[in-house]
């Protein structure tokens, strides 16, 4: 009964840790979107000096550990190797 539960429910929320943590390594958290738009739209691209592209100026910053941009930039998860933000988000939230 009950330690069946507690066993079930481990397991459970164990494959969601891994499966959310392979994603989260596997989805590339930069720009998903290069230079898509409106001519308008161009002002809010800068190139990064850093790595040699460009990129969306707002919330978007060079990583110096992976040396690459992410857009919406988290932070670098030492953990998982990879930067946080953008694109894996969503799956680094669940892991």
């Amino acid at each position: 009964g009950f330690w069946l539960c507690v066993i079930v429910a481990f397991g459970i929320a164990a494959i969601t840790m891994i499966v959310a943590g392979t994603r989260t390594m596997a989805v590339d958290p930069g720009e998903r979107d290069r230079r898509r738009g409106s001519p308008d739209d161009q002002e809010q691209w800068v190139y990064c000096q850093w790595c040699g592209k460009d990129v969306r100026a707002k919330g978007t910053k060079h990583c110096w550990d992976c040396n690459k941009c992410t857009s919406n930039f988290d932070h670098h998860c030492a953990w998982l190797n990879t930067c946080i933000g953008g694109e894996n988000y969503g799956f680094f939230f669940f892991a």
